[in-house]
């Protein structure tokens, strides 16, 4: 009897050994890794290695939740003067939606010479973004109607958006494919092809504040002469605000062009 008492605790005791070191298992491969690093404690995660500088210069991560406003203004001067708007907006699930408009104020026929474009796509690894673009122009040698003055009328089609880099580092956008689909001056039934563009140059980042160059516009081709092209300098503050100026061309000429920017959503991405 107590031989037989002796080996149930031998057995009891081993199954809660095993329950122990089992449980012990299951809480070490929840827990992240700690290492001592000079004589501090930091996780795994803690402990990768950090972006360089040159990416965080040039690809820093956005964040994951971003809107954008920018809104400005250029002109030539006793020539044209330019209403401009953009908005921007990425949704953690990758969703992304883009938005720019162009009209030239001072235009005194109707409809005015003017650029939309709607772009809805998805966003990936934070540096590729591809989706379908809706786009319209107006502005002289459209005939679709006989009662504007000049020939002028509204017309669009849909293309293709692409872009490569990060909103607040390098980084390039076209738009493709997109075809106007009218009658431009004396030839019935032609098409032509729209181009909105941008490249985004940043030249000195730091913690407060970013400087970037930034060359962008439109133009149709190649009946209709519309089109704008603007090389401006922005500067982004405490990565909320952008104020921007600098040159715009028109087909009436060389001017100026002037703006701001405001950006909500999600915390901004680490300082340099």
């Amino acid at each position: 009897m107590a031989c037989l008492n002796l080996i149930r605790l031998g057995g009891g005791a081993l199954y809660a050994l095993i329950v122990f070191f089992a449980l012990q298992r299951g809480v070490a491969s929840a827990t992240p890794e700690v290492k001592v690093v000079s004589g501090e404690e930091k996780t795994e995660e803690e402990t990768e290695s950090p972006p360089s500088r040159a990416a965080r210069w040039l690809v820093p991560k956005a964040a994951p939740e971003r809107l954008t406003f920018n809104l400005g203004g250029g002109f030539v001067r006793e020539q044209s003067a330019w209403a401009l708007f953009a908005a921007e907006y990425d949704h953690p699930s990758g969703f992304i939606a883009r938005g720019h408009f162009s009209l030239e104020a001072r235009d005194e026929y109707m409809p005015r010479e003017a650029f939309i474009e709607g772009v809805f796509g998805y966003r990936w690894r934070g540096l590729f973004e591809l989706g379908l673009s809706a786009l319209a122009v107006a502005g002289p040698e459209f005939s679709f109607s006989q009662r504007w003055h000049q020939d002028r009328a509204w017309t669009g089609g849909f293309g293709v958006y692409s872009a490569i880099g990060s909103p607040e580092g390098l980084r390039v956008t076209v738009t493709a494919v997109s075809v106007l689909f009218g009658r431009f001056g004396d030839r019935q039934g032609a098409s032509a092809y729209a181009l909105p563009y941008e490249l985004q140059i940043p030249i000195f980042a730091h913690e407060r504040a970013r400087l970037f160059i930034v060359n962008r516009g439109f133009f149709t081709f190649p009946d209709p002469t519309i089109f704008t092209h603007r090389i401006e300098l922005h500067t982004l503050i405490v990565r909320r605000v952008r104020i921007f100026g600098g040159m715009l061309l028109d087909s009436y000429g060389i001017g100026g062009v002037m703006g701001l920017g405001l950006r909500f959503g999600s915390a901004p991405n680490a300082p340099i």
